[in-house]
């Protein structure tokens, strides 16, 4: 089955060659293309998010919160939604940080999430939604994230590597770059959950879902009701061993 397609093989080329010029590594010459080009207009999600809504119970109020990735701050608008207020954004854009501190008054760390600077267990709880799948190598963000938390590692809303969606790319066509220059990354859930116990987490919740960018939100609600196991998206909750 072929999955790579002659344009993605000509961006690649460039990609190689721009990355070089410029003596950065290939991850830094990624980030320099996409900082700033997301998280500026996303709002908070919505309560009911399929993704989210089993996981508002795990919320403490009382306990700390990093959000990596943080962008303009969506995923902050959601915590506080659920009476979370000890919340600090961290992304490695300033000018999104700036509209983050704007729109909910926090505390914002200017860092890649790959390497923040922050002490071992500074936060309670570190929470990264939708941002590990735009990362060559998310893995690397994996274990700074459960380095810094001391109680709860969150990850929410990452695409799922699953055979169907292989299958309607391969017929498709579809590029693994969109037009946009962006990459997504397809996580096997396994795999992130071997890598977390690696680092002291264990599997506390995970749900699977569908999501789509495309509209039909209703639609997708309900196939994640009635088809679960064959979403397309995964939320998950790590507690420290």
């Amino acid at each position: 089955m072929k999955s790579i397609n002659d344009l993605d093989l000509q961006y690649f080329k460039h990609f190689h060659r721009d990355a070089a010029a410029a003596s950065v590594t290939l991850e830094d010459h990624y980030l320099n293309i996409q900082i700033g080009t997301s998280g500026e207009t996303e709002k908070e999600p919505p309560h009911n998010h399929p993704g989210l809504e089993p996981l508002i119970q795990i919320l403490d109020p009382k306990l700390t919160y990093l959000v990596v990735g943080c962008g303009a701050g969506a995923e902050i608008g959601w915590l506080m939604n659920n009476g979370c207020k000890n919340v600090t954004g961290l992304d490695i854009c300033e000018h999104l940080l700036d509209n983050c501190r704007k729109r909910f008054s926090v505390s914002t760390v200017l860092a890649d999430m790959r390497k923040t600077g922050i002490e071992p267990g500074a936060y309670d709880v570190v929470l990264t939604h939708r941002s590990l799948h735009h990362m060559f190598y998310p893995f690397a963000a994996l274990e700074e994230i459960a380095r810094i938390a001391s109680k709860m590692v969150m990850i929410l809303n990452e695409p799922r590597k699953l055979w169907h969606k292989d299958l309607v790319r391969s017929i498709l066509r579809k590029r693994i770059i969109s037009g946009a220059q962006i990459y997504e990354y397809q996580f096997d859930y396994d795999d992130v959950e071997r890598y977390m116990l690696f680092n002291g987490f264990r599997t506390r919740k995970h749900v699977n879902f569908w999501e789509s960018g495309a509209g039909k939100q209703d639609v997708f609600h309900i196939l994640s009701k009635a088809l679960p196991n064959l979403g397309n998206r995964f939320s998950a909750v790590f507690e420290k061993l």
